[in-house]
């Protein structure tokens, strides 16, 4: 149990690190980083089926230009965060009229307007993360939301993304962390 402790404790220490590391780029450098990762997405993934992507929030790689493609191919799905951190999936057509803010202040899908779409269903999903390290391990925002999505998808790609500064040599992991099959940064990809 000390080392669980000692685990947890680390990692919220490297939340703190990677955000303010994070938070530190030029907003011109974010918005490079950004457009070279979506790139590289593009050319991973699968020519048909569901994506799951994300909304770009602060200080994340945004992923706007994507999402509008992948929306206007009625590919695109978007998480809406349970309130026990769980994730589910909706499709995404229109990104102005199908998106709300949750209760988290959160950019979400408007679940009254998005069909639901079970995660198995989903042919790759994209995975933000604070850090990710060379194992393609990932440090979140410590609920857990994305493992508990992970686990157990088996036959979906998972792509981590995250911005250069925040890919580490090695990350602490316990054995809830679900890894990513690649990571993708603008200078780098991990199988």
């Amino acid at each position: 149990m000390i080392a669980d402790f000692t685990t947890m404790k680390r990692k919220q220490e490297l939340r703190s690190f990677y955000r303010a590391r994070r938070e530190s780029l030029l907003p011109e450098a974010r918005k490079l980083q950004s457009f070279r990762v979506e790139k590289k997405i593009f050319f991973n993934l699968p020519e048909k089926g569901y994506v799951a992507s994300y909304y770009s929030i602060k200080y994340e790689l945004n992923m706007w230009h994507l999402n509008e493609r992948l929306a206007s191919e009625e590919r695109l799905v978007l998480p809406f965060t349970q309130n026990d951190f769980s994730l589910r999936l909706y499709l995404v057509k229109d990104l102005e009229k199908d998106i709300s803010v949750d209760d988290k202040g959160i950019p979400a899908p408007d679940p009254q307007r998005c069909p639901e779409v079970e995660p198995d269903k989903v042919k790759a999903i994209i995975v933000p993360g604070l850090a990710f390290d060379m194992d393609n391990y990932r440090l979140g925002y410590g609920k857990g939301c994305y493992d508990k999505l992970l686990a157990g998808l088996d036959n979906v790609m998972k792509i981590g993304v995250t911005f250069d500064e925040c890919l580490t040599e090695k990350l602490p992991h316990t054995e809830n962390d679900v890894p990513v099959d690649i990571v993708l940064t603008a200078e780098k990809s991990l199988p």
